[in-house]
């Protein structure tokens, strides 16, 4: 019986049509595995595009807080130059030093503006934001970096109804009034609280 079925048309037929399904099994294996390689790479690069594309991004809005720490830098040494230019006579020696130092202060104030102009225009695109993450993401990156003497408080709710807001806009804002508090408080321990509560305008 067993030389029967082993000889007739229909078991060779049969032994090819089964041969051909495994193959054509194993050649579809080969393609899914293929796919979910693929998938799996375009995953890789689009994770390492997002990290590059968030550290750019918190380059630009610690450059940003830099510009504004300049301006502020500026102002400072431009008042002082004044008011020792004004107590001097007209005719003093350091007249002409002091106006040189008051003429490169207000280029390199000008300078700074135009920097900052440029940040400003590339933060005018305004989205559905949701800030009670973007504060804690932030916050988060600036206790990295400031000292150790200084203790950020946060009262964040867990999520905040969405806003139109430009992110990095707002990571400025944060940045500068967090470097300004720590100034104020100098080498000396202090406390820094940021509260975050939902009002109707």
């Amino acid at each position: 019986m067993a030389g029967i079925f082993e000889t007739t048309p229909i078991f060779s037929l049969l032994t090819v049509v089964l041969v051909g399904v495994i193959a054509g099994l194993w050649y579809n294996r080969r393609k899914v595995l293929k796919k979910i390689k693929t998938s799996q790479e375009k995953s890789d690069r689009l994770e390492l595009q997002l990290a590059q594309a968030q550290r750019f991004e918190a380059v630009g809005v610690m450059a940003g807080s830099i510009v504004h720490n300049l301006n502020n830098l500026m102002s400072v040494i431009l008042g002082h130059t004044r008011m020792v230019a004004h107590d001097l006579s007209a005719d003093a020696p350091a007249q002409k030093d002091l106006q040189q130092v008051i003429k490169a202060g207000h280029m390199a104030a000008d300078l700074l503006n135009e920097i900052s102009d440029f940040n400003r225009q590339a933060e005018q695109a305004l989205k559905p934001t949701d800030l009670a993450s973007l504060l804690r993401d932030t916050l988060k990156f600036l206790r990295d970096i400031l000292p150790s003497t200084v203790k950020i408080v946060e009262d964040i709710p867990p999520r905040a109804e969405p806003v139109m807001a430009s992110t990095t806009g707002v990571q400025q804002v944060l940045m500068n009034l967090i470097s300004n508090s720590v100034q104020a408080i100098g080498k000396s321990p202090g406390l820094i609280e940021v509260r975050l509560t939902s009002c109707v305008i």
